[in-house]
């Protein structure tokens, strides 16, 4: 996460793409170490701010950071314009700043970002606001979803209303109960009959990630279609791959990519922590994000020769999601399992090991209780009745290992 955070901090900070920028303000880009290019994008600064404004409650150099993003996102029109002034580039200025208020992904990402944002590090109520009515107002007419643009005559997305449910959701708006539905049932139907497109499938990680985060799908739902996804992307894990969603059609640069393998490892660790996480070609997969993380940096051969922001902001939110403690997917038998299996990290371990440890506290709960018993002036075969029980509670949860997926 370190290493993470301080990468955003030092693109967000050095280069020519803040040169011209007011004092505090900052901004990110595509791509990470590419220091000349002057391009500001959303994604990136999006991404930014998702991870700096997270870190923000124990590193001052984040918190500063993550305000200048805030100040960033809310002043960007104006800031561009006065940048771009008297060159002949403006047209082309205020054609993208539309094109960019109209992108609904975008739009989403740097909501669901805000929502890292505290009441006592910046002050972004306006800007959430904003951005949300932009959104509610693009929603489908007649419908339950968004485009991939927020055009009331656009046809429905299910990466686009992902991103706007998760953004809304992650920020305390309120919304309907047809939008999710018409998700959570698009999501089984596919499941129940393993069909789906290739891309569809893709997407379908992204959109079931979502509707765990959110608590809007039962654990029932939620195993059958990670079950389903696992069968037809489990041979694909081998490779770093990630898919682009051509938005519009047109094959030119209106495109989002899905990193859907980060998207099945955090699905693998809410849904199946133990038969799936821990799988071999999970691990793998995992090991080499990591590895790539720590190292010269993890890339996709899809998004070319540089280190994408975006995949960055992707890869912390799937970090944290493993690192967290909380109940998977309202399974609150499962919590102690979450706890031991974030001790493990990314090292992969069979089965057997928990179930060794299990058995191997339920025979110290034994030999505990009959120490206890033979060095009582008073006792009664009737005191170890508790002891014994706890102790074969732990070995029935022991074999129950045997059971968990």
């Amino acid at each position: 996460m370190e290493v993470i955070r301080n990468k955003f901090q030092h693109d967000c900070t050095v280069g020519v793409r803040i040169q011209h920028l007011p004092p505090g303000l900052f901004a990110s880009s595509q791509y990470f170490d590419f220091p000349d290019r002057p391009h500001r994008g959303l994604h990136g600064t999006a991404a930014a701010l998702r991870v700096l404004a997270a870190e923000a409650r124990d590193d001052d150099r984040s918190r500063e950071v993550a305000v200048g993003l805030v100040k960033y996102l809310a002043q960007r029109p104006a800031v561009e314009r006065a940048i771009e002034r008297d060159k002949p580039r403006l047209g082309t200025l205020e054609k993208r700043l539309l094109q960019e208020q109209q992108n609904t992904v975008k739009q989403a990402e740097i909501l669901y970002a805000l929502s890292f944002v505290s009441t006592g590090l910046a002050s972004c109520d306006q800007l959430r606001y904003e951005i949300a009515e932009r959104i509610m107002t693009g929603l489908v007419v007649g419908s339950s979803g968004w485009g991939v643009t927020l055009n009331s005559g656009a046809v429905i997305s299910e990466l686009a209303t992902a991103h706007v449910l998760r953004a809304l959701s992650a920020n305390g708006f309120p919304v309907s109960a047809s939008i999710h539905e018409e998700l959570r049932g698009r999501l089984l139907a596919r499941a129940r009959s393993s069909g789906g497109t290739v891309d569809e499938v893709y997407v379908s990680t992204f959109v079931l990630q979502v509707l765990i985060e959110t608590s809007l799908i039962q654990r029932s739902e939620a195993v059958l279609v990670f079950d389903y996804l696992w069968l037809r992307l489990k041979d694909k894990l081998a490779e770093p791959r990630e898919s682009s969603i051509d938005l519009l059609g047109d094959h030119d640069r209106d495109f989002v990519r899905v990193p859907w393998q980060i998207h099945l490892i955090a699905d693998a660790w809410l849904v199946r922590p133990i038969r799936r996480y821990l799988a071999s070609s999970t691990q793998a997969a995992l090991n080499q994000i990591v590895s790539g993380v720590l190292g010269e940096g993890f890339r996709y051969p899809d998004s070319g020769p540089y280190v994408s922001t975006r995949t960055y902001g992707y890869i912390y939110g799937m970090l944290s999601i493993i690192g967290s403690h909380g109940n998977v997917v309202g399974r609150g038998d499962l919590t102690w399992g979450s706890t031991l299996i974030s001790a493990l990290g990314v090292v992969r371990k069979r089965h057997r090991v928990i179930q060794g440890t299990l058995w191997a506290g339920a025979v110290t709960v034994v030999a505990a209780a009959t120490l206890i018993w033979m060095r009582s002036d008073d006792f009664s075969i009737g005191d170890l009745a508790a002891n014994f029980v706890a102790g074969g509670v732990i070995a029935l949860m022991a074999w129950t290992t045997r059971r968990l997926r």
